[in-house]
């Protein structure tokens, strides 16, 4: 979620509201009538006279207009961390409930929702909360609510797998956020340097990228076993971490962008007396495109790969993922 997002309930609250001040309000005069036949009997029926008639029709103006505003004041602002409700003319009141990954929800449905396509969203496993209710919001507000609160998730998802310590991370089989590569560039079988196995390192940090961002271990095998830089090292002008990030930037510049370098953390811890290249890599806020001579190609991350969609699966998944 690159923004917050503001919801107000739906219009059926304010006719509700209305409809049930309009009931109260004629109950009141039918009680007041009433009363005036019993106890004044020689009054004029119902002849309100002129300045009645006003008095009358100034409460209706201003308990219309204080539900309007009040149901025009009172919305849920949704950001990555939390939900505020707002409500209130005079006096302000908001709560706020903070988000969690794991957080579930429902959705209630009423008659009167059915008519006027509105729904009532609880939200359960928040933080210091045992539910919340998101009440009477149009089904295209549930949806989008709905959206919001997925890429919450996928947002503290990412921030748990980049916080995630390296003895933890080495733990895990390669998945949707992780990418182990033995090499950067040394073929082991044809003893030579390869650039496919370059482009395998840059379209998976492309498809991270597109995807929910993650990180990519350079030196480990499949199987976990620590192989370290040596073999790549010795393939580069300058034979250390800084020949090797300096080549890898290279590459980074060269088919995703310099300018999507801020992007990308590079860091060569050591593991079993072995140094290691670990590729932090955050989710973007634009589409990241593959630029390959005059060829252009577009990755996400589907379980353990890299896979590359076609032209119109590109346009569909970038209205979906970033607009």
């Amino acid at each position: 979620m690159n923004s917050k997002l503001e919801i107000h309930r739906s219009p059926v609250v304010l006719l509700r509201n209305v409809f049930t001040f309009e009931v109260f309000f004629l109950l009141i005069l039918f009680v007041f009538f009433f009363l005036r036949s019993i106890f004044l009997p020689d009054a004029d029926g119902v002849d309100l006279g002129f300045r009645g008639l006003i008095a009358v029709l100034l409460i209706q103006l201003i308990g219309l207009v204080g539900f309007f505003v009040n149901w025009f004041l009172e919305t849920y602002e949704i950001d990555e961390e939390k939900i505020l409700h707002n409500r209130g003319i005079l006096v302000k009141n908001k709560s706020v409930v903070k988000l969690k990954k794991d957080a579930n929800f429902s959705i209630e449905e009423n008659l009167l929702d059915r008519i006027f396509r509105s729904q009532t969203l609880e939200l359960s496993g928040l933080a210091g909360e045992a539910s919340f209710k998101l009440k009477n919001i149009s089904k295209q507000s549930v949806k989008s609510i709905l959206e919001a609160l997925d890429s919450v998730k996928v947002i503290k998802q990412e921030e748990d797998l980049l916080n995630m310590s390296l003895e933890n991370l080495l733990e895990q089989e390669e998945n949707g956020q992780l990418e182990l590569k033995e090499t950067l560039r040394w073929d082991i079988h044809d003893k030579k340097v390869n650039k496919e196995l370059e482009w395998g390192v840059i379209k998976n940090i492309a498809a991270f990228m597109n995807t929910n961002g993650g990180v990519l271990m350079i030196g480990v095998k499949d199987n976990k076993s620590i192989k370290g830089l040596d073999l790549d090292f010795d393939t580069l002008p300058k034979s250390n971490k800084d020949g090797f990030e300096n080549h890898l930037n290279q590459l980074i510049g060269q088919f995703i962008g310099a300018d999507h370098r801020g992007t990308i953390d590079i860091k060569f811890p050591e593991v079993k007396k072995r140094v290691v290249c670990q590729i932090i890599v955050r989710r973007a806020k634009e589409p990241i495109f593959l630029k390959n001579k005059d060829e252009e190609f577009f990755y996400i991350r589907t379980g353990n790969s890299a896979t590359p969609l076609s032209v119109g699966a590109t346009y569909k998944y970038c209205k979906d993922r970033f607009e």
